[in-house]
């Protein structure tokens, strides 16, 4: 059909202004930390595929909200979740100190 044709090429011809756009200002838009290890183009070729791939938009989708909701339980986790006295999950260094002073870790009585 002329129509597929078409919007084959109209849909070609944005990928080529978007490529070139990105090739000009590629840090704006994606991170810098992939352009360590490949070439500018691939990057920016890969960046487009992903955009364009509906799998792949999905399941970005289900790595924000499986990111977000564990983010989002962590005060309610603080409050409600009962901790071990006797473990040290976070404190400066003197804290530490003290807190293993006080349980005589590997000392005979």
């Amino acid at each position: 059909h002329k129509k597929v044709i078409i919007n084959t090429n109209n849909g070609k011809r944005i990928i080529k202004v978007l490529f070139n756009y990105l090739l000009k200002k590629p840090k704006k838009y994606i991170s810098k930390e992939l352009f360590k290890k490949e070439l500018k183009e691939r990057v920016v070729a890969d960046f487009i595929a992903a955009m364009l791939d509906k799998d792949l938009r999905s399941a970005t989708v289900g790595i924000v909200i499986g990111g977000i909701l564990p983010l989002l339980l962590i005060p309610f986790l603080e409050k409600y979740i009962a901790k071990n006295p006797d473990h040290i999950v976070v404190g400066d260094h003197e804290d530490v100190k003290k807190d293993l002073k006080g349980h005589h870790h590997g000392t005979k009585k």
